[in-house]
C-alpha cells in the first residue's frame, strides 16, 4: 500500500508524478486561499453560502466556501504526499528549518559472528542488545541464502 500510494507501483516515474501533483495541488490550494483572502472588512458572508441571490451568485458561492473549508484536510493530504514522494529532499530541510539534530542512522546490519543460520528470535535479541533502548519495529529477512 505504501509503494502504491508513493510511486503508483511504477517505480521512480511514478514517485516523480505523484509528488509533482502533490505540490501542484498545495500550489492550487495557495492560490485559492489568496483568491478568497477579503479585502478590506471581514464579514461572516465570506464563510456561509447564499442560497436566494440567484444560480450565479450560489454558484460562486458553493465554490468559493466549499474550496474554503475543504482546503484545510486537501492541504495536509497533499503535503504528506508531497513530503512521502520527496523524502529525501525534504528531510534535510525539515531539519534545517526546525534547528534540530539529526539522529544517526538506524543500523542496517547487525553482526553476530559466523557459524549456523540464527533464527529470527536470536536475530532480534542480537538487534535490541546491539541498540539498547529502542524498540524493534520490523525485522527483514536475507533475501539471498547467503546473505
Amino acid at each position: 500500500l505504501v509503494r502504491l500510494h508513493v510511486s503508483l507501483l511504477a517505480g521512480e516515474v511514478g514517485t516523480w508524478v505523484t509528488g509533482g501533483t502533490s505540490v501542484a495541488v498545495v500550489l492550487l490550494i495557495a492560490t485559492g486561499l489568496y483568491l478568497w483572502w477579503p479585502r478590506g472588512r471581514w464579514a461572516w458572508q465570506y464563510f456561509r453560502v447564499k442560497f436566494a441571490s440567484g444560480r450565479p451568485r450560489l454558484n460562486y458561492d458553493l465554490h468559493r466556501v466549499g474550496g474554503l473549508y475543504c482546503s484545510v484536510p486537501l492541504f495536509l493530504i497533499a503535503a504528506t504526499g508531497a513530503t512521502m514522494a520527496f523524502y529525501s529532499f525534504v528531510t534535510p530541510a525539515v531539519y534545517w528549518a526546525t534547528g534540530s539534530a539529526r539522529k544517526g542512522a538506524a543500523p542496517t546490519k547487525v553482526a553476530v559472528g559466523p557459524g549456523k543460520p540464527l533464527t529470527a528470535d536470536e536475530v532480534v535479541a542480537a538487534a535490541k542488545a546491539h541498540v539498547p533502548g529502542t524498540e524493534l519495529y520490523r525485522l527483514y529477512p536475507p533475501k539471498a541464502a547467503d546473505a
